[in-house]
């Protein structure tokens, strides 16, 4: 299971929302199929409705 707080601290090189949403991607074609949102991402960009988009990564298909 990925860790929202878990991955913040050990990618610290991440500078953006986008950054976060691809490494999550990356981590589920890997095979990860579960998410912990325990903590808001602090980047400029980071959406209103970050948790839903967040979630909706493991539940929406992709091309």
């Amino acid at each position: 299971m990925l860790t929202l707080s878990e991955i913040l601290i050990t990618e610290y090189k991440m500078k953006s929302y986008k950054e976060l949403r691809n490494f999550i991607l990356k981590k589920i074609d890997e095979g990860e199929r579960f998410l912990s949102i325990d903590i808001k991402p602090s980047f400029e960009d980071t959406p209103d409705h970050w948790e839903t988009d967040l979630e909706n990564l493991f539940t929406s298909p992709r091309n």
